[in-house]
C-alpha cells in the first residue's frame, strides 16, 4: 500500500521508507526505477514480491504508480501490522483501478458499506440463481462448441472473450451487446492497468464505462416500464429491491455499474 494504505498483496506501513529506527530501508527508488516496477508488479506480484524480498529481506521500498511505496513480503509481518495498526490497513489499489470500479464497488467500501456490499452480492450468487443461469449456460457453451468443431480456423482466446461478454451481457446487463460494446469492455479492462488518470488507456476505458452504464441504465428502465415482464428482467428486478447499508434502495446507476464489472469479471 501507498500512502497510509495497504497495497495487496504488498503491504505498507510508512510512506517515508525510512525504518521505526530512523534507518532507511532497503530496496530501490526513482522514476525509471519505479516505472519498471510498477510494470513488473502488475504483471506478476507475487514473483516480484518474490524475487526483492529474497535479495532484501522481508521488508523494503521501492516505487509504485509514482508513490513511494514500502512493500512487506512475509505473511507474519503483515498480520503483525494489521493487528497492530489497523487505522492504517486500507486497501492501496492503484487509483485508475479504484476508479474504474467507481464508488458503486465493494472493492472500494468498508464497514458497514462493505457489508450490505455483500448481502448484494450474495443475492447474486447463490445456489438458487446459479441453477437459474445454468441451463441457458449449457445450451450457449453446447452450441459454441457444436460452431467451433465445425470451422476451419478461430482465434480461440479472441473469439472466447468475445461469447462470454456477449452472454454475460444478456445475463448481467439484461441486454444484447454491439460488437462495439463488446470492444469498449476490453478497452475498459486495459484502463485497469494505466499508470495514471494522464494515461490514454485510462481516458478511453472511463469513456467505455461511461457509455456502458448509461446504456444499461437505459435497459433498467425499459425494464420497470414493462414491470420486468420478461424473463430475463428476474436479476433486474431482485436488484431493485436490494438496500444499501442505509436502507435506502440502490440507485439505477449501481446496479448498472454491478452488470458491467459482473459482465467482465
Amino acid at each position: 500500500a501507498r500512502q497510509h494504505g495497504l497495497k495487496s498483496p504488498s503491504m505498507s506501513s510508512s510512506p517515508d521508507s525510512t525504518s521505526d529506527i530512523g534507518m532507511p530501508l532497503p530496496g530501490r527508488s526513482g522514476g525509471f526505477v519505479g516505472f519498471v516496477d510498477s510494470i513488473k508488479h502488475l504483471t506478476n506480484p507475487g514473483a516480484f514480491i518474490a524475487k526483492w524480498t529474497k535479495r532484501h529481506g522481508p521488508i523494503f521500498q521501492t516505487t509504485l504508480f509514482f508513490s513511494p511505496t514500502v512493500i512487506i513480503g512475509d505473511a507474519k509481518a503483515v498480520e503483525e501490522m494489521v493487528s497492530k495498526e489497523e487505522d492504517i490497513a486500507s486497501l492501496g489499489l492503484p487509483e485508475p483501478f479504484r476508479e474504474l470500479h467507481t464508488v458503486h464497488s465493494a472493492l472500494n467500501h468498508d464497514g458497514d458499506r462493505h457489508k450490505a456490499s455483500r448481502v448484494i452480492l450474495q443475492e447474486l450468487l447463490n445456489l438458487d440463481m446459479f441453477q437459474e443461469y445454468l441451463p441457458e449456460t449449457e445450451r450457449r457453451i453446447t452450441t459454441y462448441l457444436a460452431d467451433l468443431s465445425e470451422s476451419k480456423e478461430t482465434y480461440l482466446a479472441k473469439d472466447q472473450i468475445s461469447f462470454w461478454v456477449r452472454y454475460f451481457g444478456e445475463l448481467w446487463c439484461n441486454r444484447q451487446l454491439s460488437d462495439e460494446e463488446i470492444q469498449m469492455f476490453k478497452d475498459y479492462n486495459t484502463g485497469l492497468y494505466a499508470l495514471g488518470s494522464w494515461d490514454p488507456k485510462f481516458k478511453t476505458a472511463k469513456a467505455a464505462l461511461d457509455h456502458l452504464v448509461a446504456a444499461n441504465i437505459k435497459g433498467i428502465e425499459e425494464a420497470r416500464a414493462r414491470s420486468f415482464s420478461r424473463p430475463r428482467d428476474s436479476l433486474i428486478k431482485k436488484l431493485s429491491t436490494c438496500v444499501d447499508e442505509t436502507g435506502e434502495i440502490i440507485s439505477d446507476e449501481r446496479i448498472a455499474v454491478i452488470g458491467v464489472l459482473f459482465t467482465w469479471g
